[in-house]
């Protein structure tokens, strides 16, 4: 796969270890046309498997790759030296101090608005900002319309009535909490935005926060998910190698789902 989540990093460290408990005296590897963040490629370092990303692997074999005529591989691998330059949107991102002071919450908010248009402007559309509903009690942070026609998109829109994909930002040093995923539920109408949406935090949700999802989505079949600064990296650099960001997005649905 293009990009993983943690789970999938410890699945695939597990499934690894357990090859070499078979075959003795041989190296690990991991081989995949994409990019780790920092702390995927440590984890895998540590447990001893060599990181054969999209840039390794243009580097390794540029002639095979060069005297191979594929019309997916040579384009794919070709874009590998691009990836450098969408570091300025990770970069920036971890400059931004997780506080909950008005300028930072400022800052945050509208460099996630330039991430969510690099991610899913072409896909979906550019994000709609600061939305209130009819009565102005609830406001969006940002909503993504979603008239996808096929894909995990259109699936998404199908199953989980996601016609619209509703986002909160919240630049909080702590983990969000039950009171964060009940808000972004008051926003969540199956007659208005639809049923699916995204807390975008810094450190992901507490304990509070995940039986609070599995709450609202077996009573109200309101399906919200929470992502943190791990998983926005990961959705960057997927991207960044021609992969799809919302990879994340469906295996963090999927983790959801079978922990119910």
């Amino acid at each position: 796969m293009p990009t993983f989540t943690e789970g999938r990093i410890r699945e695939a460290i597990g499934q690894l270890k357990m090859y070499q408990g078979f075959v003795k005296n041989y190296k690990l590897a991991l081989a995949f046309p994409g990019n780790l963040s920092e702390k995927d490629n440590k984890a895998l370092q540590e447990a001893g498997i060599e990181v054969w990303d999209i840039n390794f692997i243009a580097s390794e074999f540029a002639n095979e790759i060069a005297s191979t005529p594929h019309p997916i591989l040579q384009p794919l691998f070709a874009s590998a030296k691009y990836v450098a330059a969408h570091d300025k949107l990770i970069n920036e991102l971890k400059s931004i101090k997780p506080v909950n002071k008005d300028d930072d919450w400022s800052k945050y908010q509208k460099h996630i608005e330039k991430v969510l248009d690099y991610l899913f402007g072409n896909v979906l559309s550019s994000p709609i900002s600061e939305l209130s509903d009819h009565f102005k009690i609830n406001r969006r942070d940002f909503i993504l319309r979603n008239y996808a026609e096929s894909g995990f998109w259109a699936h998404l829109r199908n199953r989980y009535s996601a016609d619209f994909i509703v986002l909160d930002a919240k630049n909080y040093s702590k983990s969000v909490t039950k009171k964060e995923v009940l808000q972004i539920s008051n926003y969540l109408k199956i007659h208005g935005a639809g049923l699916f949406g995204i807390i975008i935090s810094r450190n992901g949700g507490d304990k509070g926060s995940y039986y609070t999802c599995r709450e609202i989505w077996a009573i109200d079949r309101k399906l919200v998910i929470v992502s943190d600064d791990n998983d926005i990296i990961k959705m960057i650099i997927a991207k960044a190698s021609s992969n799809a960001p919302e990879e994340i997005i469906r295996q963090k649905i999927e983790e959801f789902r079978l922990s119910m």
